[in-house]
């Protein structure tokens, strides 16, 4: 059977130019997309250094294409890898840049951790509260949970503070489904349980 062709230049002209741009897309796309897949994965099997080398080989292309997550992404692995000033700098500085809303609570989350690592608690409690915010605006119970560990982390251990926190976290936690969640709260639970009177470590968890 004969197919029937184009006879419009225009039309068939058309075409053929979507074509070889969908063809340039899909060659330039793949492997920056690749890349990205690739440094997430090395980044939640918490392969901090590789993930931050692989970064530093990759950085062009991953700027490219989205140079706010290349940085949060770097702001992050600076802090796993012990570099917290540099850590607290970087996300200092894109938090005053509009940033989409996953990524505003991340980087918040990065610069309460590294403040409280240098000591500016003040500051900490300020960064997390709004990754808790950013957060829990975005409805994304992952995110939720991330930053609502940050908060149990850093703020006072009393009774009033902690308690319910605790079942705020244990909620989300338990929405979200991830093991690695739940086992970071079990272990935020044992470090409150070792380091505060036993009437209020009774109650956690």
């Amino acid at each position: 059977m004969n197919r029937t062709q184009d006879t419009n230049p225009i039309r068939a002209g058309q075409t053929r130019t979507s074509i070889r741009i969908a063809r340039r897309n899909r060659f330039i796309e793949s492997p920056v997309s690749e890349n990205f897949s690739r440094l997430d994965t090395l980044v939640r099997s918490g392969q901090f250094e590789r993930a931050l080398g692989y970064l530093e080989q990759e950085s062009r292309a991953l700027r490219s294409v989205d140079v706010h997550r290349h940085e949060a992404t770097r702001a992050e692995l600076l802090y796993q890898t012990g570099q917290i000033a540099q850590a607290s700098g970087l996300a200092t500085r894109l938090l005053n840049e509009p940033l989409p809303v996953a990524l505003e609570a991340k980087v918040a989350y990065v610069a309460a951790v590294a403040n409280f690592e240098e000591g500016r608690f003040d500051g900490s409690l300020d960064h997390i509260r709004r990754s808790v915010r950013v957060a829990q605006s975005s409805g994304d119970c992952n995110l939720i949970a991330m930053a609502q560990l940050g908060l149990l982390r850093l703020v006072a251990d009393t009774d009033s503070a902690i308690v319910p926190l605790l079942r705020d976290v244990r909620r989300v936690i338990a929405r979200t489904g991830d093991p690695r969640a739940q086992a970071r709260r079990r272990r935020h639970v044992a470090f409150k349980r070792a380091s505060v009177p036993s009437r209020v470590g009774s109650r956690f968890g």
